[in-house]
């Protein structure tokens, strides 16, 4: 599986529990990337979700495909779910 833009990785811990074998967590920005490796080792997770940290046009993934590719969209550059006031 595939998280792109994955953030702090919910959707990748809630993926894991839901069943998934192993899931590629892809995020953009450095800062977000460290929060997220800190609640994926907390959760003890670090075996079944790779964190990976660059844009998606411009990582190898370490597979060929995967299966399933989700990701959570913020709107139109966070300005449509409220998040710049």
């Amino acid at each position: 599986m595939l998280d792109v833009g994955s953030g702090t990785s919910l959707l990748s811990l809630f993926s894991v529990q839901a069943g998934a074998k192993h899931v590629y967590a892809v995020e953009a920005s450095k800062g977000i990337f460290e929060i997220s490796k800190s609640i994926v080792e907390a959760n003890n997770y670090h075996d079944k979700i790779t964190l990976i940290n660059g844009e998606i046009e411009k990582i190898d993934l370490p597979v060929e495909q995967v299966d399933i590719i989700v990701s959570e969209w913020m709107g139109f550059y966070l300005v449509h779910e409220s998040m710049l006031k």
